[in-house]
């Protein structure tokens, strides 16, 4: 699911189902890569901190960190 949410347009979307898929779902190592890959292709600051903040709440293993911290540059 998290591979074919790079065709979402709207930010809002978007950080909604990450939103949602983190609650259904831990963010583990086995989503890890593709859930961050969709977080760093937001484009809203606001819906980045959104979906960031929400996944944070569930708590993140160490390896995590450097995910959530490094957001590539526009």
């Amino acid at each position: 699911m998290l591979d074919a949410a790079g065709d979402i347009s709207s930010d809002y979307e978007l950080a909604t189902l990450l939103i949602e898929v983190n609650t259904a779902r831990p963010i583990d190592e086995a989503v890890r890569p593709a859930f961050f890959k969709a977080a760093n292709s937001l484009q809203s600051d606001y819906e980045h901190r959104r979906s960031s903040t929400r996944s944070s709440a569930t708590g993140y293993q160490p390896r995590m960190l450097a995910d959530v911290l490094i957001r590539p540059s526009r």
